[in-house]
């Protein structure tokens, strides 16, 4: 997870990056169109920040290209996110 949107009031995101390796980041490797997916939490929702672990997301995924602001080959609407037990 990459986080692009955070709430201040609760630091949480509204959106984010799922990228297939952790080296992608401002700092790191730039990830091709094929390597990540953005997801946008739902209207009510938001995810915890939790960097560096397997995230799973449920909701609609979309595949197509797409410019709404950015460009993304992969989008999600997501409901839920889960964590590893212990996280």
């Amino acid at each position: 997870m990459v986080p692009l949107e955070v709430r201040e009031e609760d630091g949480k995101a509204a959106s984010f990056m799922l990228v297939q390796s952790q080296m992608t980041c401002c700092f790191g490797i730039a990830p091709k169109m094929n390597e990540w997916v953005f997801v946008q939490m739902g209207k009510e929702g938001a995810a915890k920040v939790m960097m560096d672990i397997p995230v799973t997301v449920f909701g609609v995924l979309s595949v197509g290209e797409d410019y709404s602001g950015q460009w993304t080959l992969c989008r999600m609407t997501a409901d839920k996110t889960a964590y590893p037990k212990g996280w």
